[in-house]
């Protein structure tokens, strides 16, 4: 009985423990059974973060779309308003945001240049939020302001991350690699 238990082999068929088995064999084939398992668990995962990678740069882009189109069907009370919030050359500020939002939108959701469109917005949002949203000590100012920065939060992942799949920089990425 002593021999037996000094003659059989010890392999790891899971990272928490040690298994003992007769059969080497077995062991192995264990492992490679836990492997492959954890292996498709993983495809599964990245499956799923690559499709609400998509999804996210969506709805961001969709976001900004949105806001440009409403300050399109809206011009003449946006500007009303920003008139009465004090500020000057209205028309100007009012094209200005309608461009950066309309073309950095488009340029999020056909995931063309992401890093450099959400540098862009994260830098307009940041300028509105300072400049339109920054007496906090209003209620509906702090709301968007904390809703802005939020956004921002979702552009710097963008920034981080690059665009992810279905989009232009991918395709870009994936041509230059063939070619290389």
């Amino acid at each position: 009985m002593l021999w037996r238990l000094l003659t059989m082999t010890t392999t790891t068929a899971h990272p928490s423990h040690a298994a003992i088995h007769h059969d080497p064999q077995a062991a192995a084939n264990a492992v490679a059974a836990y492997e492959e398992s954890r292996l498709r668990e993983l495809a599964s995962v990245q499956k799923w973060r690559a499709r609400a990678w998509v999804a996210a740069r969506f709805v961001l882009g969709g976001l900004f779309i949105a806001g440009a189109v409403g300050k399109i069907v809206s011009f003449g009370a946006t500007q009303a308003a920003m008139r009465e919030f004090g500020l000057e050359l209205t028309g100007v500020l009012l094209t200005t945001a309608i461009a950066v939002e309309g073309i950095a939108g488009f340029m999020l959701l056909a995931g063309y240049e992401v890093r450099r469109a959400a540098i862009a917005l994260m830098l307009w949002l940041g300028t509105v939020t300072v400049v339109i949203h920054g007496n906090v000590t209003i209620d509906a100012n702090r709301a968007q302001a904390f809703n802005n920065l939020a956004i921002m939060a979702a552009l710097l992942f963008l920034y981080a991350h690059g665009a992810g799949n279905a989009s232009i920089d991918q395709a870009r990425e994936r041509k230059a690699a063939r070619e290389a």
